[in-house]
């Protein structure tokens, strides 16, 4: 043990009051925020003509909005802090896609793209402020991109 306070709950990702009020609790309980790590997910297995449509619905409840609902409730206090990290983890399904998970596909491209877009919103909005914005498979790429030859092109995004 390092010493380090921990402060652990459940929450349902999906419930924004609930998060918004976790948030509010963790601030209070350590006074700042200085790292997030949004890691929601439910896997869902279905073709996309016999899915329901609840069940696409509660994917993208969690998986994209859970990570929405942990980003928009802390990024203040992770503004607020003068140093700090919000990492949301979209997975390798964020990238591509394999048939019978459209529904957690699509959630995991959402994330890609929300947290894309906050990045630059940050960069630009935000110049002075040292809060930083990653997304996991992009930051894995870029480790194992420095071992590997410089000839290997980059990805786009």
């Amino acid at each position: 043990m390092l010493g380090a306070q921990v402060k652990s709950g459940r929450l349902n990702v999906a419930a924004r009051a609930a998060v918004l009020a976790y948030a509010d609790d963790v601030v209070a309980h350590f006074g700042q925020v200085h790292q997030v790590y949004n890691n929601a997910g439910l896997a869902y297995h279905g073709e996309v003509e016999k899915s329901e449509f609840k069940d696409i619905e509660r994917i993208m409840d969690v998986d994209f909005w859970g990570v929405v609902n942990g980003t928009k409730a802390f990024l203040p206090h992770v503004i607020a802090s003068g140093d700090g990290h919000i990492v949301n983890i979209s997975r390798l399904f964020g990238l591509i896609a394999v048939r019978g998970q459209s529904a957690y596909h699509a959630a995991k491209f959402a994330v890609r793209g929300f947290t894309e877009a906050l990045r630059q919103h940050m960069l630009v909005a935000l110049r002075s402020s040292p809060t930083r914005i990653w997304q996991c498979i992009r930051r894995r790429w870029r480790r194992r991109r420095s071992s590997r030859a410089s000839a290997r092109a980059a990805p786009a995004w």
